[in-house]
């Protein structure tokens, strides 16, 4: 799965993940963390999925830091109800580009939700970029009660 399991965001989210990612006051150090943030932030909204439309790979599974790999498999474990999201859908045998499609299609679309949540609670403002980290962790906290309550 490693490294044959491409992510992709949206082409408008891309912009996003470049302006937040690159450059000396980012607010992410690279594309899979804020991924990974965006990813959680999206299911913990409990909002519905929707497709991304116009895609742009940027990174595969490998790319993950190993914890971060093991929080996104329990929460696409828990956003599906079993365990079936983690099964290869060409059974081993199809095309690798194929295979575990459910994963990658779910961690992106909450990736997705995650974005449209992060951009509303920060500023474009280079200079803020540290407000940006209080905000984001304000947020968090804040919701923190909300949101367990909410998947237990």
């Amino acid at each position: 799965m490693d490294g044959t399991l491409r992510f992709s965001v949206s082409k408008d989210g891309h912009k996003a993940y470049n302006t937040l990612c690159k450059g000396e006051n980012s607010l992410f150090p690279q594309f899979t963390d804020m991924f990974y943030w965006c990813a959680i932030l999206g299911f913990k909204s409990g909002q519905d999925r929707r497709p991304l439309g116009q895609k742009e790979g940027v990174f595969t599974w490998s790319a993950f830091q190993d914890d971060q790999k093991t929080a996104l498999l329990s929460l696409a474990i828990h956003a599906n109800g079993d365990f079936s999201i983690l099964c290869s859908e060409t059974g081993g045998d199809g095309d690798a580009a194929d295979a575990f499609q459910g994963l990658r299609i779910l961690l992106e679309e909450y990736a997705e939700i995650g974005l449209t949540i992060l951009l509303n609670l920060i500023s474009d403002d280079k200079a803020g970029m540290q407000n940006n980290y209080e905000t984001l962790l304000a947020y968090i906290i804040e919701n923190r009660e909300k949101i367990k309550d909410q998947h237990t």
